[in-house]
């Protein structure tokens, strides 16, 4: 099973308050499994929601560009094809969403510096597996030296204490935080902007998710509170009723996204604007 306490802890440690100031992991159904805090839980949920749909949606147009369909039943990776990350950008900021597994996902919530003019701006950039890598940069990624992560298992282990002698594959990936603050941005990085960044962050994230799941031959199991497809009807009225019923969803789909859209832009100035008053409290509290 999935040890809930240990994953918070890896992403309280990777909190920068500046740069990602929040991390979420949630099932794709919106169940949250993992978060860092404080948070208003209501609003975290609002949020999970409203990413569950936009990466739905994203899913659902994907879909229909791979020729046949897989099940995800069978196999505990991604299939070449199928929807990884989902970039939603803001004029107040980032969310990066990750598929570790087809069934949970990693969610970044990334800050950015508060523009005067009062322009709007959103934009969602969908990415397949083997698809090409957004933001593009061609670099070398930084060194091990320069990265941390949190040696305990993310997932529950009833054999008792590990190991204390780790091999190399269990080297320190991730930054934590109280490093993160002066060892990021990184000089070479800040030249491909924030959200590489923030990307590079994400990347680093889910290796080592990916890797300490593998060795524990953890598979998020599938969500119970997804609704099952109901029973198709009879022959005589099944097509008619199927097209009327997918033009009802595409449509629902479409207000509804319009909708998230929104209020992801409206909860993500006031976080925005949250950050602000903190960051201002601290150094005045100074």
């Amino acid at each position: 099973m999935l040890n809930s306490k240990k994953l918070t802890e890896l992403l309280t440690e990777n909190v920068h308050p500046k740069l990602f100031p929040k991390w979420i992991v949630m099932s794709p159904n919106a169940t949250l499994l993992a978060y860092t805090g404080p948070s208003d839980i209501k609003e975290l949920r609002d949020q999970a929601a409203l990413i569950s749909l936009l990466w739905r949606e994203a899913e659902q147009q994907n879909k229909q560009k791979i020729p046949k369909p897989t099940d995800l039943s069978s196999s505990g990776g991604l299939s070449p094809g199928q929807l990884e990350t989902l970039t939603v950008e803001s004029e107040s900021s980032n969310i990066i969403v990750r598929a570790i597994q087809p069934r949970l996902l990693l969610v970044l919530v990334g800050s950015k510096p508060l523009k005067h003019d009062g322009s709007k701006y959103f934009k969602i950039t969908p990415e397949a597996v083997g698809d090409a890598r957004y933001p593009s940069a061609d670099h070398t990624p930084p060194p091990p030296s320069e990265t941390r992560s949190s040696s305990s298992s993310l997932v529950a282990n009833d054999s008792g204490p590990e190991d204390s002698h780790r091999s190399s594959d269990d080297q320190d990936i991730l930054p934590k935080s109280s490093e993160s603050k002066s060892a990021t941005p990184l000089p070479h990085e800040l030249r491909f902007g924030l959200l590489h960044i923030q990307r590079n962050k994400v990347d680093a994230a889910t290796e080592h998710m990916r890797k300490d799941f593998k060795s524990k031959g953890f598979y998020m199991p599938e969500d119970l509170s997804i609704p099952h497809e109901p029973a198709k009807p009879g022959p005589q009225i099944a097509a008619h009723s199927a097209v009327e019923s997918q033009e009802e969803v595409n449509d629902e789909m479409g207000r509804r996204c319009a909708i998230a859209r929104e209020v992801i832009r409206q909860s993500l100035e006031r976080s925005a604007r949250d950050l602000v008053k903190e960051s201002t409290r601290r150094v005045l509290g100074d």
